[in-house]
């Protein structure tokens, strides 16, 4: 179409409201009641009689781009739509798919919507004629765009809300977090406490087990040092109980010979000396007989006599000596008596000593083998203080790890607090200005409801105040991105530069401020000129921006 005027006429029915109907279709209307239809599938062509039914229905709207109002680099740019059965829309730019989002991005930037002021549907002058001034005034407002600030006004007070709402939570978490730091050091000192304790613990067990070994050592080596003295004491006393056992021996054997041989020649003796004086007796007797009835000579029986009473007389001696030798055997024998007794005596009491020295060695052994426990027993402990250390030296490395870890998340928690506060004092100061340009706002709107009988008079002042209330909104959602994106936006714009200046997205020409030549003194006029345009990214064409943005949306 051609600049200027362009009216469409003709008869009802003939399709003038499909042609505007179409317009907002493609620029992007998902409401199908404002197409005059159901659903959206119900804009598709149903068929009449001789003519079958569509299978989708597109749109397609040229303009005339020679003033680049459109961030496109074409004199024309393109736009389709294309929607299905199913209710599916498939939109393209210049012959490029895109998304809604971001044809509703693009077109926005030239500030054309779907559902624009400058769009009068059908039925609404007659609709105006018939309303209430109070629906008038209204309807005034929504063309002046009042009741668009009014909405703009309610979703940013909500907005507000919301942000006042998230101050409070992270105001919230702010404590929280200042309360678990505080709980996080109270936990770090403790631990730090336990590990001094648990050390000096181990070094004291240690000491304590030390000298526990040492006094055992000592006391197993004189244990050993009287063990041994008593078992040469032992071996001694066996010696001289083997000497006198022998000894002992020795003296039965000869008591026995002495028995022997005394029971062997005294009964040996007196036999001889019985039979010697038996026959002296039968000598007699043979000499009485003789001198009864012989009458030997006197002279021969005196000889007889006298050779007889000296046979006799060394009977007498010899039985006296073998009485003395009878007696003085009987003593020795006594006193071989009373030696045996007190050899026996002697060997009862080495008896009784070697007993209890036997006694003394098998307490000595079971004192030794207590000890033996003892020390198996101060080993095994010694082994599990070895196993209890190492647990320690575990749960001590465990312990450290954590405590870097507590460390590391205070010191993150605490950068996260100081850009809370920060974020917070920057939102405080939006909303003391937000609030400041609302009561201005209010106070405008005030003032041109005082002057709606002079509407038209003042029509250009409500469309300025409008726009700066516009430019407000614009500025307030304008630093609500700065703050939400502050961190992220300079490197997502430098990492596309980066990208193109690398190859790896072609057609990048640069950034606009980098390209636009002009003095210092002229950069804040060209910065608040340029609406916040000079940071953007020059491209050769529209494909390129679209990588950009899906670039952009990726990271």
């Amino acid at each position: 179409m051609e600049k200027g005027l362009t009216v469409f006429t003709g008869p009802n029915g003939s399709g003038k409201s499909n042609v505007f109907d179409a317009i907002r279709f493609v620029l992007g209307d998902l409401r199908a009641r404002s197409l005059r239809a159901v659903k959206m599938s119900g804009v598709i062509f149903d068929g009449v009689l001789g003519t079958p039914t569509s299978r989708s229905a597109y749109v397609k709207l040229l303009f005339d781009n020679s003033d680049r109002k459109i961030p496109v680099d074409t004199d024309v740019v393109t736009l389709s739509r294309r929607v299905n059965r199913k209710g599916f829309s498939k939109y393209m730019l210049n012959s490029e798919t895109v998304s809604r989002s971001q044809l509703v991005d693009i077109l926005g930037m030239a500030r054309l919507y779907s559902s624009g002021y400058n769009l009068i549907i059908q039925g609404t002058i007659t609709k105006l004629a018939d309303t209430t001034p109070e629906e008038r005034r209204r309807v005034i407002e929504d063309l002046v765009g009042i009741a668009e600030y009014n909405a703009k006004k309610t979703e940013a007070r909500s907005q507000l809300r919301q942000a006042e709402t998230n101050l409070r939570i992270a105001d919230a978490r702010i404590g929280d977090v200042q309360y678990r730091l505080e709980r996080l050091e109270e936990e770090r000192n403790d631990a730090l406490r336990y590990n001094f304790i648990q050390e000096e613990i181990r070094k004291l067990q240690a000491i304590l087990t030390s000298n526990s070994i040492i006094e055992i050592e000592n006391e197993k080596k004189e244990l050993v040092d009287e063990l041994q003295l008593k078992r040469s004491t032992v071996e001694d006393t066996k010696e001289q109980g083997d000497n006198l056992q022998r000894r002992r021996r020795e003296v039965e054997s000869a008591r026995r010979r002495f028995d022997e041989e005394v029971a062997d020649k005294g009964s040996r003796r007196l036999h001889l000396i019985q039979k010697r004086i038996g026959e002296i007796m039968a000598n007699m007797a043979s000499l009485k007989m003789e001198n009864t009835s012989g009458k030997i000579s006197l002279r021969g029986l005196t000889k007889i006599r006298e050779e007889r009473v000296q046979q006799l007389t060394s009977l007498k001696k010899a039985i006296q000596e073998s009485k003395r030798s009878l007696s003085e055997l009987k003593t020795e024998r006594n006193k071989l008596k009373i030696d045996i007794d007190e050899t026996s005596l002697k060997d009862t009491t080495l008896t009784n000593k070697l007993t209890d020295l036997k006694q003394n060695l098998s307490k000595n052994t079971v004192k030794m083998r207590e000890l033996e426990a003892e020390l198996n027993r101060v080993e095994r402990q010694m082994f599990k203080l070895d196993n209890q250390l190492k647990s320690n030296t575990a749960k001590q490395s465990i312990i450290s790890n954590n405590l870097k870890n507590l460390e590391e998340r205070r010191v993150t928690f605490r950068l996260m607090m100081k850009d809370l506060e920060a974020h917070f004092h920057e939102l405080q100061r939006l909303q003391k200005e937000e609030q400041e340009r609302f009561a201005k706002a209010a106070s405008s709107l005030e003032k041109a409801r005082d002057r709606k009988n002079d509407l038209p008079l003042e029509m250009e002042k409500a469309e300025k105040t409008i726009q700066m209330a516009k430019n407000a909104m614009i500025e307030f959602e304008t630093w609500k991105e700065f703050i939400e994106k502050l961190a992220t936006e300079d490197v997502a714009l430098k990492k596309i530069e980066e990208m193109g200046q690398a190859g790896a997205i072609s057609g990048i020409i640069g950034s606009l401020e980098n390209l636009v030549k002009f003095e210092s003194k002229f950069r804040k006029a060209l910065t608040v000129a340029a609406s916040g345009w000079l940071k953007a990214v020059v491209v050769n064409d529209l494909k390129t921006a679209l990588h950009c943005v899906e670039s952009l949306k990726k990271m």
